[in-house]
């Protein structure tokens, strides 16, 4: 790959995580509606380095999560309960990302289904474990129940932005490829 094409890949990247800096202010109904999955699955898909293909979308996503903090607390902590298995669920994303060997809609479209069902089985043990729910298997399911409106609106954030994101990309290869050969 590239040089100008892992640049590219990394703009995309920084320009969808800028969308997690919107202030929606109290409407809480938006919550969970971020970029973050599709950059994992973007990243999984496009950087052909594994390294690279981990550690630009989680380092984005931590970098995005400390100024978030920032914004939000005044202090550079990301720390929250239960970011371990958040941030594992996002490296779960990246590689299903890289199952994607032919970048089509319904290719895309099930992964980010996968990605939606990664984050709300992994993410959704720690509210089950120190919330509410009794410590069975009821009180998970209560638990998986319970966020079922924010595991809606990730789908929606990874179906809109991968759309922008993979078609952005897509695009571009088809411009850059056309470009290089009427100019030669």
């Amino acid at each position: 790959m590239s040089l100008s094409n892992k640049f590219i890949i990394t703009l995309v990247i920084l320009i969808a995580v800028s969308f997690r800096f919107l202030d929606l202010g109290s409407n809480y109904s938006w919550g969970n509606f971020t970029p973050v999955g599709a950059i994992a699955l973007f990243g999984g898909t496009y950087f052909k380095d594994k390294t690279r293909s981990f550690f630009v979308p989680l380092f984005i996503l931590l970098l995005s999560d400390i100024l978030l903090g920032y914004k939000y607390t005044g202090t550079f902590n990301p720390y929250y309960p239960g970011i371990e298995l958040v941030y594992v669920s996002f490296g779960v994303m990246v590689y299903i990302g890289s199952l994607i060997k032919k970048v089509s809609v319904s290719n895309v479209f099930l992964a980010t289904i996968a990605a939606v069902f990664t984050h709300w089985i992994l993410a959704d043990i720690q509210p089950w474990l120190a919330g509410p729910y009794t410590k069975d298997f009821s009180g998970y399911i209560n638990a998986l129940v319970a966020a079922i409106p924010f595991e809606k609106n990730l789908l929606y954030g990874n179906i809109i932005f991968s759309a922008l994101m993979y078609g952005a990309y897509e695009l571009y290869k088809v411009k850059s490829a056309s470009f290089k050969e009427s100019v030669v």
